[in-house]
């Protein structure tokens, strides 16, 4: 795919968790020319993104369409509730390896509408944006959970097209 080409309904991403996956996620998306935003609690982390050349910020920016959560799943909940009122017409995906309890957490916080469970097939041993690599979770396989309410089929879409899934 070249920069520029079409990301699904997708154009402004908002990446929340710069580590290995969320930073393999965001210098993707950046590579391809999509307007993405990385956000982290962690200053370094910000800061090492910042030096990769990616926009960070402390905040989702709320005119974000699709915001990726890659947070550790113990921070999910109040990471979804805390995204969804931050960009209130965005679509909330996870990467975490487990859908039940994020799922969970997205109905709780009435989310239920705009939340998809996405997980890649990939990962390394190692951790951290420094580890970050834009061909990570490319041409592999991703797991898309179905609840039958929620925007699937555009989440299907942008990863088949920013990923090359399988």
């Amino acid at each position: 795919m070249t920069a520029g080409a079409s990301q699904g309904p997708f154009e402004r991403v908002c990446v929340l968790g710069a580590g290995l996956i969320g930073g393999s996620v965001a210098r993707r998306l950046a590579g391809l020319g999509v307007d993405v935003v990385v956000v982290d609690p962690d200053a370094h982390a910000r800061d090492l993104a910042t030096a990769s050349g990616l926009v960070a910020a402390e905040q989702v920016p709320a005119d974000r369409d699709l915001v990726v959560l890659s947070t550790p799943l113990d921070a999910l909940p109040e990471a979804l509730a805390a995204a969804g009122a931050a960009a209130p017409g965005a679509v909330l995906i996870d990467l975490g390896s487990v859908k039940q309890a994020p799922a969970q957490a997205a109905a709780a916080a009435g989310l239920s509408g705009r939340y998809v469970g996405v997980h890649p097939m990939a990962g390394t041993e190692h951790t951290g944006f420094a580890h970050a690599d834009p061909d990570l979770l490319v041409d592999v396989s991703w797991a898309v959970v179905d609840d039958g309410a929620s925007p699937v089929a555009g989440v299907v879409d942008w990863v088949v097209e920013t990923f090359e899934a399988t």
